[in-house]
């Protein structure tokens, strides 16, 4: 008798389940005669390219920061960059040191992330900073200048694809170090920072005399790499070596980094992009999305009070990509969707926020990846935006309409565009689509 119980109670429970199931996807699993499909488009979508607001990068924590710069004649020129200071750590020399060796400045590439032209030449510069970082500052946005002397203290010219190098350390010890870029400085600077080893005994001092540098590079071509914070092995790797002898015995003295912020800076004076800001006519035809401090796409979705004392299986928004040069530069791997909720501020979709931690989720269902299809004979990309709860709450709200913002997920760490088609676009349609059944 129990195992009878038990049985009937698992049924029931996984009857239950797959009811649970087809409320959400829904449409690969209901019969024909219970289905039916609806496309608005060009007589209800509208949709227009905003740029995007900048965003805090101090106070803010990251794995890696990205640097160098791409130019597109849709897109403009994007550049990103770095601001950074420095703490000391080391033991404090026993007496000041005027006879600097050498000053380098190390960082450590991240090769899995590197954006546009992998073997782009490029020209790393390094300034000194004449404004602090963390000193009497309580933010840092994205697009912030921080004031820089304009004389350069290194420059070095590196392709972003970097093995290792090989460095001979204090006590004659040979260390090789992996997908490392080090830049001699002006020794000037190594002498300014150990000529009076009070001045390490604190941040505040230490800052007083040395504000931290500005890291930029140029390139030819398109192409943007990463800088990690940290060495694969857990070590600091942005810092200062500042290299010494005293007594015919090489010493160095260690600056570690203490904070590393992204400036990312965009200039549309010459882009086909500017002509489309915040114009929904102009979207009709084409839509341009953007990572760093670039553009989003906000998409109004009206009347939708047909779908009243309905189901809704599954509701998704298809953006078709344009004139896609996978060489070029990567699109954006996926977008995020935010709503405008009834205070006026901008809300992750729950479609977003729900499935992130389930294991084994179809990326497809969920989140907004870019993904290849086959259609009327061409091989196409196009973003699958999953809003299916979303529309679900606005109904059970009893609201008929909604509006949408579309931009590049982690857009700090990924740079790339993508050019999509306007909901009245000539030849492809961006488009919403909604597969729903009747409640009764």
């Amino acid at each position: 008798m129990n195992r009878i119980i038990y049985v009937l109670l698992l049924i029931i429970v996984l009857f239950q389940s797959a009811c649970i199931k087809s409320s959400v996807i829904g449409g690969d699993i209901l019969k024909d005669d219970e289905i039916k499909v609806d496309f608005s488009d060009t007589s209800s979508l509208r949709a227009r390219t905003i740029i995007n607001d900048s965003f805090k990068v101090y106070p803010n924590l990251l794995k890696s920061y990205l640097i160098g710069q791409f130019q597109n004649d849709d897109f403009g020129e994007a550049k990103a960059s770095i601001y950074c200071d420095f703490q000391y750590l080391g033991s404090i020399p026993e007496t000041n040191v005027t006879d600097i060796d050498s000053v380098v400045l190390t960082i450590v590439l991240d090769t899995s992330m590197i954006y546009g032209d992998e073997n782009a030449s490029h020209s790393i510069s390094v300034y000194e900073l004449e404004e602090g970082i963390s000193i009497g500052r309580d933010s840092i946005y994205s697009n912030e200048d921080i004031k820089y002397n304009s004389q350069k203290l290194g420059q070095k010219d590196i392709f972003p694809i970097i093995d290792s190098v090989t460095v001979i350390e204090p006590k004659n010890d040979t260390v090789v170090y992996k997908e490392q870029v080090r830049i001699s400085l002006d020794k000037s600077l190594g002498a300014r920072l150990l000529s009076d080893t009070n001045n390490l005994k604190s941040d505040t001092l230490l800052k007083g005399i040395f504000q931290g540098l500005y890291i930029e590079s140029n390139t030819n071509t398109s192409s943007m790499m990463s800088l990690r914070r940290l060495s694969l092995g857990n070590q600091h790797a942005t810092r200062i070596d500042v290299y010494y002898t005293i007594n015919d015995t090489l010493r160095r003295s260690t600056f570690t980094y203490d904070h590393i912020v992204n400036h990312f800076n965009h200039d549309y004076s010459s882009a086909k992009i500017k002509d489309y800001f915040g114009d929904f006519e102009k979207g009709n035809d084409l839509l341009f999305v953007q990572g760093m401090d670039g553009t989003k796409i906000e998409v109004d979705i009206p009347y939708l009070e047909f779908l009243k004392g309905r189901n809704i299986n599954k509701a998704e928004l298809i953006l078709y990509v344009v004139g896609e040069n996978e060489t070029e530069v990567n699109p954006p791997k996926r977008l995020v969707t935010k709503y405008l909720n009834d205070d006026g501020n901008l809300e992750l979709l729950e479609d977003y926020v729900f499935p992130k931690d389930i294991r084994n989720t179809d990326p497809n269902i969920y989140f907004g990846y870019k993904i290849k299809s086959k259609e009327k004979g061409k091989e196409l990309s196009k973003y699958i935006v999953n809003i299916t709860m979303h529309l679900k709450q606005l109904l059970k709200d009893e609201k008929y309409s909604t509006k949408l913002f579309l931009y590049p997920e982690n857009r700090i760490h990924d740079p790339g565009f993508a050019k999509l088609a306007g909901v009245k676009n000539s030849s492809l349609k961006s488009k919403l689509k909604i597969t729903y059944s009747n409640i009764n």
